[in-house]
């Protein structure tokens, strides 16, 4: 994985895990915001897509994007 991919990837579970679920599109526009990432929009929701489900990230029944508790 690269070393993009892994900033990206913690900077995800960051605020999942400040914020709570939140919808997909506000939740990568935070990560932008708040990593300064604007560079890397495509790169941080492709990011997003893999971690999904594989990394512990999954949707509630409302479509929002949560860390599932170990």
């Amino acid at each position: 994985m690269p070393d993009t991919m892994i900033f990206i990837t913690q900077a995800i579970r960051m605020v999942l895990k400040e914020e709570g679920p939140m919808e997909r599109s506000a939740l990568t526009d935070r990560v932008i915001k708040e990593m300064q990432l604007e560079d890397l929009v495509g790169y941080t929701d492709s990011t997003l897509d893999g971690i999904i489900v594989t990394k512990g990230v999954l949707f509630d029944g409302e479509g929002k994007l949560y860390i599932r508790n170990k």
